[in-house]
């Protein structure tokens, strides 16, 4: 379990990384099966053990509100249209 952890903890740190770099991924209008993860993203979860079948990842930019009402900014949508049971989000 503590591999576990430390695998998902390098795994979300990588993806962290990688999104403040300023590497992104526009991917609200693209096809699911054309998104391609990050390569830092990709090889963390190799490392990991974590099969794709069983993750999706959605990154959203919540940007400073200029009215009322909020407003964002897809950053990755990888399988961010499959039900999943969420262990954390």
């Amino acid at each position: 379990m503590q591999s576990f952890l430390l695998n998902l903890g390098f795994l979300l740190a990588s993806s962290l990384l990688f999104l403040l770099t300023g590497h992104h991924v526009a991917a609200q209008s693209q096809s699911q099966a054309s998104i391609r993860l990050p390569t830092s993203v990709d090889q963390a979860i190799k490392r990991s053990g974590i099969s794709k079948d069983s993750i999706s990842i959605s990154v959203t930019e919540i940007l400073v509100p200029t009215n009322p009402k909020s407003q964002s900014r897809t950053i990755l949508a990888w399988r961010d249209e499959v039900s999943m049971n969420p262990a954390s989000t």
